[in-house]
């Protein structure tokens, strides 16, 4: 018990928010933090190893249909499903909302945009110095995974 009351008095002691040091902090702008700094380009990835890039599109919040959400449900369970084996083999995941992204690759950069006539939904497979394999559609996650081997084991 004296303990808990010397602890709760150390404690009390020691937030006493009208010391001089907790007012002279308070009136002295502080310089920001770097993280508050950095910009951080999201539609940017860097491929420095096996890389899938689940992308979908911008969904308008005045889009309610049922069918979008039946879509966006089976994309998002197959991904989630396939995502530990994904990883086992070593792939980063990455999931963005797209109208173009780019994947900077061994000292270049590549834009990627979804086919004009796709589903604006699917997958895209990367790796240093091998081609993209590119899937449109939801797929199972029986799908992912064999793709994701076939494209490890392919031109190694």
């Amino acid at each position: 018990m004296r303990r808990s009351l010397l602890w709760a008095g150390v404690f009390t002691i020691g937030c006493d928010s009208s010391s001089p040091e907790s007012e002279d902090s308070a009136a002295r702008p502080q310089p920001p933090v770097a993280s508050e700094t950095q910009i951080v380009d999201s539609t940017r990835i860097v491929v420095n190893g096996p890389t899938l890039i689940a992308f979908y599109p911008v969904i308008p919040p005045a889009d309610t249909s049922e069918e979008t959400a039946t879509v966006m449900d089976d994309f998002s369970h197959h991904l989630s499903t396939a995502s530990d084996s994904l990883k086992a083999m070593g792939f980063r995941i990455e999931m963005r909302v797209v109208d173009s992204v780019f994947l900077a690759q061994e000292k270049r950069v590549v834009e990627f945009r979804p086919a004009k006539d796709s589903a604006d939904i699917g997958y895209y497979f990367a790796r240093p110095g091998k081609a993209p394999v590119i899937l449109y559609g939801v797929r199972t996650n029986g799908d992912l995974v064999q793709t994701g081997r076939g494209f490890l084991s392919a031109n190694r």
